[in-house]
């Protein structure tokens, strides 16, 4: 009877250290975004990539500026969206 009894403190003991390296392991699963938040994303993008081809054009953006940026916010998006440690503490930034 001891031994049944042991053994399902240890279940349990199992069980709730399973729980705890679940809650710390989750990740947000990626979902799909809504349909009509596609749509704005897309609509954003375009215009924001009229002003710049409209700033090129009229020479108020340097081509430089623009290879500069484009370079600079896709390493930033790159690291944004890794795992990172600051002072012992791991966290997802994005």
């Amino acid at each position: 009877m001891a031994d049944q009894n042991e053994l399902a403190q240890l279940e349990s003991e199992r069980d709730r250290l399973l729980a705890v390296i679940a809650y710390h392991d989750r990740r947000v699963p990626a979902g799909r975004a809504p349909a009509w938040f596609i749509v704005a994303a897309i609509a954003i993008i375009c215009g924001i990539g009229t002003l710049i081809v409209a700033g090129l054009f009229s020479g108020q953006i340097a081509l430089s500026d623009l290879i500069f940026s484009v370079v600079f916010l896709g390493l930033a998006a790159n690291i944004l969206t890794r795992k990172i440690a600051v002072f012992g503490i791991t966290v997802w930034v994005a």
